[in-house]
């Protein structure tokens, strides 16, 4: 018999079916998408090699069901169940609560050992300004002084916990009793963890609204305005986006005498339905 796959390796559902069928084949277990539909008691003898292909998804009974068919135990059908929904979810915060949901599970944790504490870096969001703290021209080095600066202000125990992180993802490192921060760029090592940052964008535009009560207007720049858009327009405003905020980094690269740390957000999103007379 050949060796059991680890089901927890797989970051894609259809790739994990695709495993479990050709595992059960080479077991010489009976198999055929059929046979699949008469166990399930599908009605489609083809389903299965459907969803396979990417042109239906797994309901909640026939995922029962291929849980029960290929002998996915407690914890691989628990994880089984999770990585379905996460492939389903139509919005990124169903995304981000299945992707969280993922990076609980132990055993993909051992897969990703980093994959965890990548999604926190994200999805806290105080955990960016504290690094980008550490770079200013006097940075503070005790949780003291990060929580006199920081704004809002976070807890003393966030702050310890931060920079714990920070450390772990090698993105800081202690030298001479002074905190640093390391060139290496955060790499994410797997998609579950870049839904973290949902909840940053989501924190970031709340803490926009606010600074509009927070901070005298010669501390900030709010502004919008609303136009009508051709869809190429749009893309190329997009595109432009982008390349200003490649732009910013470098400025900000560059400055060798860094004072205080600022935010900057960009929207660009539709505030109606495409006119499809």
């Amino acid at each position: 018999m050949v060796a059991r796959i680890n089901v927890f390796q797989y970051q894609d559902y259809r790739q994990l079916l695709l495993a479990l069928i050709e595992q059960r084949k080479k077991d010489r277990k009976p198999f055929s998408y059929r046979w699949f539909s008469q166990r399930a008691g599908l009605t489609s003898p083809n389903f299965l090699n459907l969803v396979v292909k990417g042109k239906r998804h797994l309901s909640t009974e026939s995922l029962e069901k291929v849980v029960e068919i290929f002998q996915l135990n407690k914890d691989e059908g628990h994880f089984f169940r999770h990585l379905v929904h996460f492939n389903k979810a139509k919005t990124l915060s169903e995304k981000e609560h299945f992707a969280r949901q993922l990076l609980h599970i132990k055993k993909f944790q051992n897969e990703y050992p980093l994959s965890k504490e990548q999604f926190e870096y994200y999805s806290k969001w105080y955990h960016i300004p504290i690094r980008e703290l550490l770079m200013l021209k006097d940075a503070p080095q005790t949780e003291d002084e990060i929580h006199d600066l920081l704004l809002p202000s976070v807890s003393r125990p966030e702050i310890q916990e931060a920079l714990e992180k920070l450390e772990a993802l090698q993105l800081i490192e202690k030298k001479k009793d002074r905190w640093q921060v390391r060139q290496e760029s955060v790499s994410t090592g797997h998609k579950f963890s870049n839904f973290g940052v949902v909840q940053y964008h989501k924190k970031m535009l709340n803490l926009a609204a606010e600074s509009l009560d927070r901070f005298p207007a010669q501390e900030r720049e709010i502004s919008s305005v609303s136009i009508g858009l051709s869809e190429e327009t749009a893309q190329k405003i997009k595109k432009m986006i982008e390349e200003f905020r490649s732009q910013l980094i470098a400025v900000a690269e560059e400055d060798k005498n860094k004072e205080r740390v600022y935010q900057i957000n960009f929207q660009l999103f539709p505030l109606s339905k495409r006119n499809e007379k």
